[in-house]
């Protein structure tokens, strides 16, 4: 009975560490936090929407009217809006008119603490389902010892 014991006590040892003042996170967290995080940034880069207005832009080459195509790119607030100049029929772009950026502050910070909320979500939740598997592997254990 002692040897059983004592194989009890080698699996509790090596489920529980001492507390070394830093954070620590299983493998397996780390990687879906990983995948998270990836599906976090591509949601904020990918193109949310197109609007095309008339522009402000003149143009010497042709008579034709210019329209300003506007990009925005964000989630779950527009972070940013790209404006590009277009011909009247949005057929071709002027490269010779730098396009423009307006960055939107607020929208950062959102989406800045949306994204940390849903990571920090994500950590507790495969963390806590973690603990309770190694806990009921403990627990499995000590019934087989007793």
């Amino acid at each position: 009975m002692g040897k059983t014991q004592m194989n009890f006590e080698q699996r509790r040892s090596t489920h529980e560490r001492p507390f070394s003042g830093c954070l620590q996170v299983h493998l397996s967290t780390a990687i879906i936090l990983m995948l998270s995080a990836s599906a976090l940034i591509y949601l904020n880069t990918r193109l949310v929407r197109i609007t095309i207005t008339e522009s402000v832009f003149s143009s010497d080459r042709n008579e034709n009217n210019l329209q300003e195509k506007h990009s925005y790119y964000g989630w779950p607030c527009e972070i940013l809006c790209v404006y590009t100049a277009l011909e009247s029929d949005g057929s071709a772009e002027y490269f010779s008119v730098p396009p423009g950026r307006e960055w939107f502050v607020i929208g950062i910070f959102v989406n800045a603490a949306v994204g940390l909320t849903v990571l920090l979500a994500i950590w507790l939740v495969a963390e806590g389902i973690l603990t309770q598997r190694c806990f009921r592997t403990v627990g499995l254990a000590k019934k087989v010892v007793k």
